[in-house]
């Protein structure tokens, strides 16, 4: 059964959650849906399990379970699992948001960075690229692309063509 506090503490990790993309995202309520949430302050963990869905602002976060990593009551990660665990955010100054999934998303807060393992996938503004494994910088908007070792799979992007009457710097 959970209790007022419990519920409360659950809410405190999620508050203090940053994420990176639309600055006004910082200043919207977290939204959380799950079907079980588990919360071990002691050891900083939290865990949340069936169907969960995180939103704040234009991030929205999907999956089996997320695991949210705390330090002195600061979340450091957040790992979600899932067929596939689902990641959608709008950058500061872009007009289209980016996509990721993967059978594993790891959330490395304070370096900005989008770790994807296993079918991982990222999109925006009709771009895709494809591996078995990538990181996403979402600060500068870099990506780092591989497939494992032994994989007969190879990288995959595809590029849309750019509007040069618009500038074509949209991306």
């Amino acid at each position: 059964m959970l209790t007022a506090a419990w519920i409360g503490g659950a809410l405190a990790v999620l508050n203090a959650l940053p994420v990176s993309a639309l600055t006004s995202d910082r200043q919207q309520p977290i939204q959380l849906e799950a079907d079980r949430a588990e919360l071990d302050e002691a050891h900083g963990v939290s865990v949340y399990t069936g169907n969960v869905v995180v939103i704040q602002g234009t991030m929205r976060l999907s999956g089996d379970k997320v695991t949210v990593y705390t330090v002195d009551g600061t979340p450091q990660r957040m790992v979600t699992q899932g067929n596939p665990a689902k990641f959608r955010q709008r950058p500061d100054g872009k007009s289209d948001d980016v996509i990721a999934t993967a059978r594993e998303l790891e959330h490395l807060i304070e370096q900005d960075l989008l770790k994807l393992r296993g079918d991982a996938l990222v999109v925006q503004a009709g771009d895709r690229f494809r591996g078995d494994r990538m990181e996403y910088n979402i600060a500068t908007d870099k990506l780092d692309a591989r497939t494992d070792q032994g994989s007969d799979t190879r990288v995959m992007i595809t590029l849309q063509p750019r509007n040069q009457a618009s500038g074509g710097t949209d991306n």
